[in-house]
C-alpha cells in the first residue's frame, strides 16, 4: 500500500448506484450540505472533508467525510443527498467505481489515517487500482478541510507528468505541502541518486496523487523491468563557451510506494554551475507521461559543514518545560540532557538511552531512501522541518506520549545524521547496522549515565570494524570487538563512549526533518 508507515485513513466501501460495488453498508445517514462547516459528530470527532474525482475529465465525484472514527461517502453523481457510513477503515476492502467512459474502473484497495501530529490536522492515504485500457495503481495523500466547499480534490487517473520525488512536509500555517526533499544537487566526480515520481500534471493544493511504483512487498516493481523513467542530463562545461557534457541514466530502482530512482555518476570533468535535467517516461507508452525539465546545481565536493561545538550543545538545547514532558522523558539536572525510559528494541531487550544517533556518509536523499528500505517502511516521511526542541513536542501526542518511533534527520557535510529521539534504535545488533551501511561509513553511538550504559558501532567498507557495548544490567551481552581510530579509543567502559559522543561534532544538529512512524 502506498502510504505513510501507519498513516492514513479511512476511505471505504463506496457507493451504491450504477457503476459501484461494495459490501453492505451501515445504515445511511444524511450528508452535510455542500459548504457546511464541520460540527462535532456523535462520537466527539469534528468532521473534515475531501473530494475524490475519477477520470481524465473528473466525471465521477465522491465527497468524503471523516471524523477520526467513521467515514462517510456521498456519490455526487448518484445524488439524492444520501451517504454510506462505515464504522472503520477496515470496512473498506474492495470498492469499485466505474468511469463514465464505460471501459475504465477504479478499485479502492485501502485507506488509512495518516496519523499526523495535531498541529497538521487530519490526513488520509488512499490506494486505488485503475483497471481497463491503461491498468496501473495510484496512491494519494490528502489533508482534509473543515469546510467541504474548500476541501481538496483528489483526482485519480488524471493526466500525468514525471518529476523529482516529493515527500510531504508541514508548513508554518499548519498545512501540508509536497516538495523535493532535499532539493537535488550534483557533486562533481561523485555518484548521486536521482529520484522521481509520476504524478498529476496539475497538482491540487493540500494533496498529491502519484503512480505506485512498488508491489505489495514494497520492493518489487509494478512495471516490467524494461519500463522505467530516464534522466537525460546536460552538465555545464568547465570553461565558459565549452561543449556541455551529456549523459543518459535509467532510473531502474523502485521503493517506498511511488519512487523510481537510480545512480547518477557525475563526471569529474563537468564544470560548476547548473545542469539541465530532463525526466521522461516514454517506455510506458500507455501512460502518456509528460516530460519535465529542471535545473540542478552542480557543485564542488563539500567541506565538512559548520556544526555547533560540542561544548556549547547542552547550553543551547531548549528543554521542554516542567509539567509538559512526556512520560519517560526526564530532564536531568544539572546537565540539560534527555533521558528516555526503556523502549523495546529489535533485539528484544530494554535499552535505556540518552538520544543516541546514527550518522552515515551518504547524501541525505539517498540516506532517507535507504533508511526506509532498511526498516521496511512503505515510504519516506512524512518529514516535518523542526528544530531540536520542536521535534520532541511534535513527536508527542496530546497526552505527552510518543506517537511512534521518532528521528530528527539532518545533513552535516558529507554525513546524514539520524538523531534517535524516541530511543528505539538502542540495542540494534551490529550486523543490522552493517546492512544499513552497505559499503558506506557508518557510526552509531549512545549512552545513558543514569544507569552506566554505553554502545558504539563503526562500519567501514562493508564490515563491522568496531563493536562496543557496556551494559551493567546484562553483562552477558557486553561486547568489545575490533578496533578503530576514533577519538576516545580504546573504549573500556561506557564512560569512554560518553566522552566520544560528547566530543563528536558530527553527532548533533540544531535542526532537521522530523520523521515519525509506527
Amino acid at each position: 500500500m502506498w502510504r505513510f508507515s501507519r498513516l492514513l485513513i479511512v476511505l471505504p466501501a463506496l457507493l451504491v448506484g450504477p457503476g459501484c460495488s461494495r459490501p453492505a453498508p451501515q445504515p445511511a445517514a444524511v450528508a452535510p450540505a455542500s459548504g457546511a462547516e464541520s460540527q462535532p459528530s456523535p462520537n466527539g470527532g469534528r468532521p473534515v472533508y475531501c473530494w475524490l474525482a475519477f477520470g481524465s475529465e473528473a466525471g465521477r465525484r465522491v465527497l468524503v467525510t471523516y471524523d477520526g472514527r467513521t467515514l462517510r461517502l456521498e456519490d455526487r453523481v448518484r445524488g439524492g443527498g444520501k451517504a454510506d457510513v462505515f464504522p472503520s477503515p477496515d470496512a473498506c476492502t474492495a470498492v469499485t467505481i466505474s468511469d463514465p467512459d464505460g471501459r475504465t474502473a477504479y478499485v479502492v484497495r485501502g485507506v488509512e489515517d495518516m496519523g499526523l501530529v495535531p498541529d497538521l490536522g487530519r490526513g488520509l492515504a488512499i490506494d486505488v487500482e485503475v483497471t481497463g485500457p491503461v491498468p496501473y495503481w495510484q496512491g494519494a495523500q490528502v489533508r482534509l478541510n473543515a469546510n467541504s466547499d474548500e476541501a481538496p480534490v483528489v483526482h485519480f487517473h488524471a493526466p500525468l507528468t514525471v518529476g523529482p520525488y516529493a515527500s510531504v512536509r508541514g508548513t508554518p500555517d499548519r498545512g501540508l505541502k509536497w516538495v523535493a526533499n532535499p532539493d537535488p544537487r550534483l557533486v562533481r566526480g561523485r555518484a548521486a541518486t536521482l529520484s522521481v515520481q509520476v504524478r498529476n500534471r496539475e497538482p491540487e493544493p493540500g494533496c498529491q496523487v502519484a503512480v505506485t511504483s512498488t508491489g505489495p512487498d514494497g520492493r518489487s516493481s509494478r512495471f516490467p523491468a524494461t519500463v522505467r523513467p530516464v534522466a537525460e542530463i546536460e552538465f555545464p562545461a568547465v570553461k565558459p563557451g565549452g561543449e556541455p557534457i551529456r549523459r543518459r541514466y535509467t532510473l531502474d530502482q523502485v521503493c517506498c510506494g511511488s519512487r523510481f530512482y537510480g545512480a547518477v555518476e557525475v563526471p569529474a570533468e563537468a564544470g560548476v554551475g547548473v545542469a539541465r535535467v530532463t525526466f521522461s517516461f516514454d517506455a510506458w507508452e500507455l501512460g502518456r507521461v509528460q516530460p519535465n525539465v529542471i535545473d540542478v546545481p552542480v557543485v564542488d565536493p563539500p567541506a565538512t559543514g559548520k556544526v555547533t561545538p560540542a561544548s556549547d550543545r547542552r547550553r543551547r538545547l531548549t528543554m521542554m518545560p516542567s509539567g509538559s514532558q512526556a512520560p519517560g522523558l526526564v530532564y536531568l539536572s544539572p546537565r540539560p540532557r534527555w533521558w528516555f525510559e526503556p523502549y523495546r528494541s529489535a533485539a528484544g531487550g530494554d535499552h535505556r538511552m540518552n538520544p543516541s544517533y546514527c550518522r552515515i556518509r551518504v547524501p541525505q536523499a539517498a540516506a532517507l531512501e535507504r533508511f526506509a528500505a532498511w526498516l521496511r517502511l512503505p515510504q519516506v516521511g512524512p518529514l516535518v522541518p523542526a528544530d531540536s526542541a520542536q521535534a520532541v513536542r511534535l513527536a508527542c501526542d496530546e497526552r505527552g506520549l510518543w506517537r511512534g518511533n521518532a528521528v530528527l534527520v539532518s545533513e552535516i557535510g558529507d554525513w546524514t545524521l539520524f538523531s534517535d529521539l524516541s530511543g528505539a534504535r538502542g540495542g540494534v545488533p551490529a550486523e543490522r547496522w552493517r546492512e544499513f551501511a552497505g559499503s558506506d561509513a557508518l557510526v552509531f553511538a549512545g549512552y545513558n549515565d543514569a544507569i552506566g550504559y554505553g554502545e558504539f558501532v563503526l562500519v567501514r567498507g562493508g564490515r563491522v570494524v568496531r563493536e562496543f557495548l557496556d551494559d551493567p544490567h546484562d553483562p552477558a551481552a557486553n561486547a568489545n570487538r575490533g578496533s578503530s581510530d576514533v577519538e576516545g579509543e580504546p573504549f573500556e567502559s561506557w564512560v569512554d563512549v560518553a566522552s566520544f559522543v560528547d566530543a563528536d561534532d558530527l553527532g548533533f544538529s540544531e535542526a532537521g526533518l522530523l520523521w515519525v512512524w509506527r
